[in-house]
């Protein structure tokens, strides 16, 4: 099996889909570089000869994009999106901001020699629709036999619509459905005005 992990952060997925796709292959994504530094060193450490490590930003366009970093115990939180955690009742903040070179699946796939996926993983704090985007040769062409996006606050946050994504990927070919059964696709309502507790 072939395995695109976008959104690697420091590589719990990475480690699990290693182990699943046999004498397959892993490409993982990371665009921070602290995240990715930590990506490198599990992989490393864990002696995956299977996965190949990209400092790279999957995106919409080739180009750079521009990564909010969080602290070490929100690194995971890292985004292109400017969150206004302050209006989810959430005291943190970026600690800098990095530029990060940006590609597509679909020149990465080109380039590459990469003629199918059988997972594409996106787990990008938001920019998932953008990612997608990216995609829609492989998409269009059927060459993706799934995909698994995450869904939340911060894709509001990045400007981005739940039906603009279900739109794009059903003018594709693809069902949209939740992971868990008997949920709606996208049941997170956006959190337009200050609230006192935190969101998840």
């Amino acid at each position: 099996m072939i395995v695109f992990d976008v959104g690697a952060h420091v590589g719990q997925m990475t480690l699990m889909f290693s182990r699943s796709v046999g004498h397959g292959r892993v490409h993982a994504f990371e665009a921070g570089r602290e995240a990715f530094r930590r990506l490198t060193n599990v992989c490393q450490e864990a002696g995956l000869r299977n996965v190949v490590l990209n400092h790279l930003a999957l995106a919409e366009k080739e180009g750079q994009v521009r990564l909010n970093v969080y602290d070490d115990d929100h690194l995971a939180w890292s985004t292109q999106a400017h969150r206004p955690l302050e209006n989810y009742g959430i005291n943190v903040q970026p600690v800098s901001t990095e530029e990060i070179t940006s590609s597509t699946v679909d020149l990465y796939c080109d380039k590459n020699d990469v003629t199918k996926i059988d997972l594409l993983k996106i787990d990008v704090e938001g920019a998932e629709f953008q990612v997608l985007m990216g995609t829609s040769h492989m998409l269009e062409s059927q060459l993706i036999a799934c995909v698994a996006f995450e869904f939340g606050q911060t894709t509001f946050d990045m400007g981005n619509e739940p039906d603009q994504i279900e739109a794009y990927l059903n003018g594709m070919g693809y069902r949209v459905r939740n992971v868990v059964a008997g949920d709606p696709v996208f049941q997170v309502v956006p959190m337009r005005k200050p609230r006192n507790s935190p969101c998840t």
